[in-house]
């Protein structure tokens, strides 16, 4: 998971390639868990994903 978002920040111009190698480069991680489904959609994740507005109090 983490990789995959890591290539597409690189893909996008958010990170740069050694930024990119140095957060997937992380030694003895194991992955846990089976993914059965996506978890949200397409528009679940762009809410989440949406700027928000500032508000003061």
């Amino acid at each position: 998971m983490l990789a995959s978002l890591v290539g597409e920040a690189r893909r996008n111009g958010l990170l740069k390639v050694e930024e990119a190698a140095h957060l997937t480069d992380v030694p003895n991680v194991r992955q846990q868990g089976t993914r059965l489904d996506d978890w949200v959609t397409r528009e679940q994740a762009k809410e989440l994903l949406a700027p928000r507005p500032v508000t003061l109090g």
